[in-house]
């Protein structure tokens, strides 16, 4: 079965992948290669209790900035707030993650303070929200960025339960195929190098810094949905589509809607929680426990591993090394 969610989801899956429980991918940190040595237990926080009010910001401003696409992510408010207060129990509570309750205070804060900018469309961090180097060392097991010291838990497979703690590069390092150049660099020809600013030169190789587009040889603002623009890449929200010269944000359809797009759009996704079978209507996706074939289809904050809906759990990846099943 067929998934727009699952085909975005591996879309991004790169030969080193990161592993994000922020609401959304971020760059890695600029932490030393190792940090303090990992203790595996969880830190001694109140984060957890603060935890509501930061899910509280993060609907708001994702309702706030992009309306049509919330119900692409979420199924309503009340499943926003429970799916984002899980990820920041679970970033606050797993093992060796440095995140604590002055944390969650501060981006809270700055969370319900921030703007629809263009770094916000391309999942930047969120100024007040900025990474913190979690306690396990190069090479040492994980399941989330959080955990360590390099803010890299890179995995090789979509379908991984753990990942590994990689050491970031540092600008005029040596880089391979997976992108592990401490944010924000990039990986050109091999060398971590700066992404380009806005008004600075670019082309296929010199990538522009998220939230900008490279048009006629510049990095140029992205343009927001009912804004001129002359491809894909020059729209803000990675949702929309430029058809006829203008960003048009796409079409949410519901359970038994027809869910096949039309060139060159707009775009066409099921609701949450939805997939696209394939006689192109939208059904019911696998839910957890459930069996499923697609990555990214899984409801709420499952993932599909080894055939099965399953919501991640910290205790398969002890810095040790992966439990098998």
């Amino acid at each position: 079965m067929y998934s727009p969610k699952g085909a975005i989801a591996l879309a991004a899956l790169v030969s080193l992948a990161a592993c994000h429980h922020d609401g959304g991918p971020g760059g890695a940190g600029g932490a030393p290669p190792d940090g303090a040595p990992s203790g595996g237990k969880p830190p001694a926080s109140t984060a957890p209790a603060a935890c509501n009010d930061l899910a509280r910001a993060r609907c708001e401003r994702k309702m706030r900035c992009d309306p049509n696409g919330f119900f692409f992510y979420h199924q309503d408010m009340a499943e926003c707030l429970a799916s984002e207060g899980d990820d920041c129990r679970y970033i606050t509570t797993v093992p060796d993650s440095t995140r604590d309750s002055a944390w969650v205070a501060k981006c809270v804060q700055a969370t319900a303070a921030g703007g629809c900018t263009e770094a916000y469309f391309q999942f930047a961090d969120t100024d007040g929200c900025e990474n913190r180097p979690g306690k396990r060392k190069t090479d040492q097991t994980c399941q989330d960025d959080v955990q360590c010291a390099s803010l890299l838990c890179g995995v090789t497979s979509s379908t991984a339960r753990c990942g590994t703690c990689y050491p970031v590069i540092q600008e005029g390092g040596a880089c391979g195929r997976g992108d592990n150049c401490v944010y924000p660099l990039t990986c050109l020809d091999g060398t971590c190098v700066p992404w380009a600013q806005l008004g600075e030169p670019c082309d296929d190789k010199v990538t522009c810094t998220g939230g900008l587009t490279c048009r006629d040889g510049t990095c140029q603002a992205t343009a927001k949905d009912g804004e001129p623009c002359q491809s894909l890449l020059d729209c803000q929200n990675r949702l929309s589509e430029c058809v006829g010269g203008v960003c048009v944000g796409p079409e949410i359809r519901q359970l038994g809607e027809n869910c096949r797009g039309s060139f060159p759009g707009p775009r066409v996704y099921c609701a949450f929680g939805l997939d696209c079978a394939d006689d192109l209507t939208c059904v019911p996706g696998p839910k957890l426990g459930e069996s499923c074939n697609d990555p990214g289809a899984c409801s709420g904050r499952a993932w599909c591993y080894t055939g099965t809906c399953e919501v991640p759990s910290a205790a398969w990846c002890p810095a040790s090394g992966e439990v098998k099943p």
